[in-house]
């Protein structure tokens, strides 16, 4: 995805101020998340966590700039699929933002389970479970999976902590603020909770009743019942 920006003339011309700070912070966030024809396809609850406000929020100001316009015409339109930018204020950028999972998985380490591969399987469970596309902050995010998870549970527990989260997403999500999972609340407290859980399980899975009796019989009888029948 190339990582697009407004044109530099149109911010020194005043539009932040003549837009209004709020809604030109969301025209930059849908300009960065742009495809090459000024399509953004990232849903309301996803530009919410990104701004850190309500998907109410969200679009009360995407209904703010669809009535600005500039020399007539309109800035922002409702397109199939997404909203549109108007190429006209749009200038690209050369370089890379990491926002879909096949950006990650094109440059995840072919010899085993990374940070960058752990986050291509987060998108894949994210994208699952609500229909849209996780928006990374790649260089943080991979930090926090390599520190907080990797480093702590291991590579093979951490895929097992993503899959058991979005199983039981609904004990993390919290709306209307946090209607989602993000890496942020994965690594601070989610991972903690499953993986006691997963471990839980797996004792539970792992008892063998059986042998256990086999054993306490084997063990006791002839204490209890001087080894005769009852």
């Amino acid at each position: 995805m190339a990582l697009y920006s407004l044109k530099t003339e149109l911010i020194n011309q005043g539009l932040p101020g003549k837009l209004g700070i709020a809604n030109y912070a969301l025209l930059t966030v849908l300009a960065a998340n742009a495809n090459k024809e000024g399509v953004c396809m990232v849903r309301y609850p996803a530009l919410a966590q990104i701004m850190d406000i309500t998907p109410k929020s969200v679009s009360r100001r995407v209904q703010e700039i669809f009535k600005f316009e500039l020399e007539g015409r309109p800035i922002l339109q409702r397109v199939p699929g997404g909203l549109k930018i108007s190429l006209e204020i749009l200038g690209e950028q050369n370089c890379t933002v990491y926002t879909s999972n096949k950006d990650i998985k094109n440059i995840s380490n072919s010899k085993g389970i990374n940070a960058s591969t752990v986050l291509n399987h987060f998108g894949d469970k994210y994208l699952e479970a609500y229909g849209c596309q996780y928006n990374f902050m790649f260089q943080r995010d991979l930090s926090l999976v390599k520190n907080k998870l990797l480093q702590v549970y291991g590579a093979e527990n951490t895929l097992k902590i993503i899959d058991e989260a979005f199983k039981q997403r609904s004990l993390f999500e919290n709306p209307p603020k946090y209607p989602y999972i993000t890496v942020g609340a994965l690594v601070t407290f989610i991972a903690n909770k499953v993986m006691a859980d997963i471990k839980q399980r797996e004792m539970a899975d792992s008892f063998d009743a059986a042998a256990f009796n086999r054993e306490m019989k084997e063990k006791y009888w002839d204490e209890y019942f001087g080894g005769q029948g009852v």
